[in-house]
């Protein structure tokens, strides 16, 4: 289904009735073969899987700075690594100054142009810091 782009858009102030909005996708759904449908499906659980992944190894990181902290004699939360990482794991506001000085630092330094990340919802948009 890689080339499908069909898609339903709802104004968010007024969302589909459930019942409609599955009827809506089984009536596409039905225009693709079962094994294609099938397959993106385990295609996008594969993807999922693999970014749940990759979260608990960024958390694992963030936890080994922690207790390294500890061990340390330090507060859990006193090692910046640490904090960073998390930082950027939540999505708080302490991570939009990391993309901030990523930004500046990038200033005139060959192939760091756009190194910071972009918010999804920005990219979707279109709209760039």
């Amino acid at each position: 289904m890689d080339d499908c782009d069909w898609h339903h858009d709802d104004d968010a102030a007024r969302p589909s009735v459930p019942a409609l909005l599955e009827a809506k996708v089984l009536e596409h759904l039905a225009s693709h073969d079962v094994v294609e449908v099938l397959r993106s499906l385990q295609a996008a659980r594969d993807a999922s899987v693999a970014v749940r992944e990759s979260n608990n190894r960024a958390w694992d990181v963030v936890n080994l700075h922690r207790l390294r902290a500890v061990h340390r004699g330090e507060h859990a939360y006193s090692d910046p690594v640490g904090q960073m990482l998390s930082a950027a794991l939540v999505g708080t506001a302490e991570h939009e100054d990391v993309r901030r000085e990523l930004t500046e630092l990038s200033e005139g330094v060959a192939g760091a142009r756009d190194i910071a990340s972009v918010p999804v919802a920005e990219r979707l948009n279109g709209v760039r810091p």
